[in-house]
Parts: C-alpha cells; sequence; structure tokens
C-alpha cells in the first residue's frame, strides 16, 4: 500500500549507516561457524536487523560459505578403508553437494500465490532482518490476518538466538492491552521456529518525524501518554521493554477510525518473577557491561548495566522520545547528568518541561516511579490533539483487532 509502513515486529527498526562499526569478513565468517561468544552473537544479530547493507554481505558469504562439515566430508580420511568404497563416496558427495547448495541456510522462496507453514498460509513478505523474516499469513480455519515471525535458517541452531525468540513470546503472551502487540500462538513446524502476532498495517513514528521533523505538543503527547499507558500495563506484569523509541512506536486506527499507538518488539524485554524479584531471564544472552538497546534513548544505569533495571529505564526511553517529538531531535548527552532542560520554545509550556526534565533525569529515583505517573501527568497536555489527522497521507491504516 502507497504510503503505509507495515511494522508489525520491529524488524525495520531504526537504521544505520553503511560502514558504521561492520563486522569484518572474517567475524562475520565466524558468525557463520558459530565461533563467537554469546555477546558477540547477540551484538551482531542486533547489527544485522538494523544496517542496510550487511545482511547482503552476509548472503554472499552465504553462497561461498565454506561450511566446517562439508570441508570435513571433502577430506578423505587417510588410512581409512571405508573411505575407497563405492557407497562411501558416493553418500559423501551427494552429502557435500547439498551443503553447497546455494540456498542452503537462505530464506524459504514463497512462490506464488501461498505457502503454507503448518497451519497458517503465508501470503507476502512484510519485514526481513539479518535474523528472521515477517510474512502476513492466516490461520487456515481463521480469516483474520496474522503476522509470522520466523528465524533463517542459518541460525535455528543458534541456542542463544533461539532463547531470545522463545523470550519474546513468553513476554508478549503475559500481555493483553490495546496499546500492545498481542501474541497468538508459538512453536515449532518443521523444524522452523515461529512467532504469530496481531498483524498491524500503520506507520512507524520515526516515518512521521521523517516527514514532519516535529509534531505539535498536543500530538507528541498524546502519542506518549499511550505509549506510557501500554508500557505501564506491561509492568504490572512484571516486564520492562528496555528498547522504547519512535521507530518502536506504530500509530494505526481502530475500526471506528480512532488513533491508536502500538508498542512494538518485546525481544529485549525483562520479566521479573514478582515472587522473588529475580528476573526470570537471569542468565540472559549478554554478559555484565554489554549494551542492549538502542543508544541516545537508553536510560544512564541501562549503559552501565543491563541486568539492573526497571521499569523506570522505560520512562527515561519515553523521556528521549517525546524530546524528540517535540524539538526534532534527542537531548544532547542524554546518558549524562546535564543541567535542566529550558526555554524550549516550539510552543511548549513550562509545565510540559518539569514533566519531561524528570523523565530525562540522569538519576532513576528522581524520575516517575512507574509509566502510569507519566500517563497522568502528561494528559493535560493532549485535549484536542487530533492525532488521527497525522494518518492523513497514510490511507486505510485499520487496525484489524478492532475497537
Amino acid at each position: 500500500m502507497t504510503g503505509t509502513t507495515i511494522s508489525p515486529s520491529g524488524f525495520e527498526g531504526t537504521s544505520i549507516p553503511s560502514g558504521e562499526n561492520c563486522p569484518s569478513e572474517q567475524e562475520l565468517r565466524a558468525f557463520l561457524n558459530g565461533e563467537v561468544s554469546s555477546a558477540t552473537l547477540e551484538r551482531t544479530q542486533i547489527h544485522l536487523d538494523r544496517c542496510p547493507s550487511c545482511p547482503q554481505r552476509l548472503h554472499k558469504l552465504l553462497l561461498s560459505h565454506a561450511d566446517p562439515i562439508t570441508e570435513a566430508l571433502r577430506q578423505s580420511a587417510t588410512g581409512s578403508s571405508f573411505t575407497t568404497e563405492a557407497n562411501c563416496t558416493s553418500a559423501v558427495q551427494l552429502i557435500a553437494n547439498g551443503l553447497d547448495s546455494p540456498t542452503l541456510g537462505m530464506p524459504p522462496i514463497i512462490p506464488p500465490p501461498l505457502t503454507r507453514l503448518g497451519k497458517y498460509q503465508i501470503k507476502r513478505l512484510l519485514a526481513e532482518g539479518g535474523m528472521g523474516l515477517i510474512y502476513l499469513a492466516f490461520h487456515v480455519n481463521q480469516p483474520m490476518p496474522v503476522a509470522l515471525k520466523l528465524l533463517r535458517p542459518m541460525v535455528i541452531y543458534a541456542p542463544e538466538l533461539i532463547q531470545r525468540f522463545r523470550r519474546e513470546y513468553r513476554a508478549m503472551s503475559h500481555l493483553q492491552h490495546p496499546n500492545l502487540v498481542a501474541a497468538y500462538d508459538a512453536g515449532v513446524t518443521d523444524g522452523t521456529p515461529f512467532l504469530v502476532m496481531e498483524y498491524i498495517e500503520g506507520v512507524d513514528i520515526s516515518k512521521l518525524l521523517e516527514r514532519y521533523h516535529r509534531l505539535p505538543v498536543p500530538v507528541a503527547c498524546e502519542i506518549i501518554r499511550q505509549a506510557a499507558t501500554g508500557l505501564d500495563h506491561a509492568w504490572s506484569k512484571s516486564i520492562v521493554h528496555r528498547d522504547v523509541k519512535p521507530s518502536n512506536l506504530m500509530l494505526t486506527r481502530t475500526s471506528h477510525g480512532e488513533a491508536r499507538v502500538k508498542i512494538l518488539d518485546l525481544g529485549l524485554a525483562r520479566l521479573l518473577d514478582p515472587r522473588s524479584g529475580i528476573f526470570l531471564d537471569a542468565n540472559e544472552l549478554t554478559s555484565e557491561g554489554q549494551l542492549i538497546g538502542t543508544r541516545g534513548y537508553i536510560a544512564p544505569e541501562q549503559e552501565l548495566n543491563s541486568h539492573d533495571v526497571d521499569c523506570r529505564v522505560d520512562v527515561y526511553s519515553l523521556g528521549v522520545t517525546l524530546h524528540e517529538l517535540l524539538m526534532g531531535n534527542r537531548p544532547q548527552n542524554p546518558t549524562s547528568p546535564a543541567a535542566p532542560l529550558t526555554g524550549l520554545g516550539n510552543g511548549i509550556p513550562a509545565p510540559l518541561e518539569v514533566v519531561l526534565n524528570s523523565m530525562l533525569a540522569a538519576n532513576r529515583d528522581h524520575r516517575p516511579a512507574t509509566p502510569g505517573q507519566v500517563a497522568i501527568q502528561i494528559a493535560e497536555f493532549c485535549p484536542n490533539h487530533g492525532l488521527g489527522e497525522w494518518l492523513r497521507d497514510f490511507p486505510a491504516v485499520v487496525d484489524p483487532s478492532g475497537a
């Protein structure tokens, strides 16, 4: 659909310039061979999801990839009498030829009109990242469209990535809220892990910023109010998002024509056991100090230690996002203590500056305690927001889940 951004998964995310901290060819080969640490595996995955050029580099490497198993098969086991037998030679050649197939490790080709994965019929590709793909699909017994998220075949044997995939579903399965993407199903079919999510057609907020640069106060505040309401529900279920930013917020319409903000991508979410106070993913993919989230949006404590966080990191990221919506840019040095923002202009009332400063406090104890508090504090700036009018250039954008 012309003018419409479809981003049901968060795969698109915030792109980064080609060549910025890109892994070398040697590092990509080590990644393909599974010869990297868990932290490097996670970091490479995130980079592949955001870099416009590295997925193509990875594709080319796959086509010429000297897989260790293939090489082992090609090398004769000197001294073994079995390697000279005709049947053995034929079998080894067949296996080696199969491993050399150009389609090995690449996403399945979806022939028209439909292809089926288990009980889901696939209609078309919606989005893709370095590690996974999102398809528009339908359950064979239900007419409602869904977003079907699959891991690429080349990563399904990486336990750390499977763990992240499961974590995303586990987080989503706890949540039922109008401002959060719903998860319907998950499992493994024909060796392929899949996640079935609510299909949303809309425009992510980063695209609004690209087009309009900055938004009026009531519009910006209504976007943040709705996002804060969804994040507060997540926190009520002991879930912290950890990657709140404009590209993970999508604007859509309900079937009644009302504008609705949806929060995307719970792949980095943390789940807290409310009884023990211990995160259920305590043995997380990353080591202490490994950056989780998007630099420029994360809170100071998240930058230092992504394990020692609570919902106030989401409050901080909402503050950075609000500043960007109002001013067209993020605060300078957002993760270092700075003087309070004053005199922002752009028609921003002084009381809103106070709220924004509290959200951006370097000390988390000085921020609103929950996203719900943010929603309450910011509501007075939202009347007559007319948020739905900002979808006027994105026709026929409707949230199929209804009201």
